[in-house]
């Protein structure tokens, strides 16, 4: 399982640890990659407290999805969690490039059959745009895929009606064929 640009540090750590009926279940091999330094030290702190190996990358994860296509290294799961791609509207157009450009690389390393859970926290960015390129990274990558669930912040992150933006949080779990 490859985590991408995870924020979170636990990122990682919750994929490479998960639970079913007959208890922990987990993941061979889990790769986190993230440029900030501190979130590859904190993501190392908390794997060590929870027990779980994971294989984290220093590493812009634009260029490591690039290099993991030319060395045709494939995962089964792909989770991207990218930060806030732009702060004013003024940064619009370059994070939905951004966003584009990051799902068709990521594609490229999703096994056929395999999950991409792809998330925004960009709030300028709404469901339906965000949806719409990862559509369009689908068709550029010359994949099919089949979205099988869109999810978004629990009741802890409530939707002002007058602020759109207070909508942030959104991921769309993906499979690719």
């Amino acid at each position: 399982m490859l985590a991408g640009l995870a924020v979170s540090p636990q990122h990682g750590h919750m994929h490479g640890q998960r639970r079913d009926t007959r208890g922990p279940v987990r993941s061979r091999d889990v790769t986190s990659v993230d440029l900030d330094e501190d979130a590859i030290r904190l993501a190392r702190t908390n794997a060590n407290l929870n027990q779980t190996r994971l294989n984290l990358v220093h590493a812009d994860a634009f260029a490591y999805l690039r290099q993991m296509i030319a060395n045709d290294r494939r995962f089964d799961v792909v989770v991207l969690d990218p930060p806030k791609f732009a702060s004013s509207r003024l940064g619009v157009d370059d994070a939905l490039r951004k966003y584009h450009d990051l799902n068709t690389l990521a594609m490229g390393t999703v096994r056929p059959g395999g999950i991409l859970l792809t998330c925004s926290c960009t709030g300028l960015v709404s469901e339906e745009a965000f949806t719409r390129v990862v559509h369009g990274a689908a068709a550029r990558s010359r994949r099919s895929v089949q979205m099988f669930d869109r999810t978004s912040a629990g009741p802890d992150h409530p939707v002002m009606f007058n602020c759109p933006e207070s909508a942030y949080l959104k991921a769309l779990w993906v499979r690719l064929l």
